[in-house]
């Protein structure tokens, strides 16, 4: 059985703060989350984000991405909220969900190394 969440992006780029709320299916609170994640990581597709460990956020330039509120929601309000046009469903296959997840993991534990070796 699916549950039904919303959750928020945040975005920063200098003064400017933007919250986008999605919404999305995941069989239980850890897919959930692990949607969240990313989504907020591949927000300007996956080849245009960096992660920047001193800000906790992944990069677009000068945007920062960074995680929002989650919350579940019942069917009946995830299907009502389908008739706005800017709440798309962004459920995602878990299994291109977790690939992403792996290479994102390989690429920080990468970061950390180089910022180890670099005395950062």
């Amino acid at each position: 059985m699916m549950k039904y969440y919303i959750a928020d992006i945040e975005t920063q780029n200098g003064e400017f703060e933007d919250i986008t709320t999605i919404r999305f299916q995941a069989k239980n609170g850890e897919d959930a989350d692990k949607l969240h994640h990313y989504h907020v990581g591949t927000w300007y597709g996956e080849d245009h984000v960096v992660w920047d460990d001193l800000q906790n956020s992944y990069m677009n330039d000068f945007i920062a991405i960074s995680y929002g509120d989650i919350t579940e929601i019942d069917k009946h309000t995830f299907e009502m909220l389908a008739t706005h046009r800017t709440l798309p469903d962004l459920t995602r296959k878990m299994e291109d969900v977790e690939g992403w997840l792996e290479r994102d993991a390989e690429y920080k534990a990468e970061l950390a190394e180089i910022a180890e070796m670099e005395g950062r």
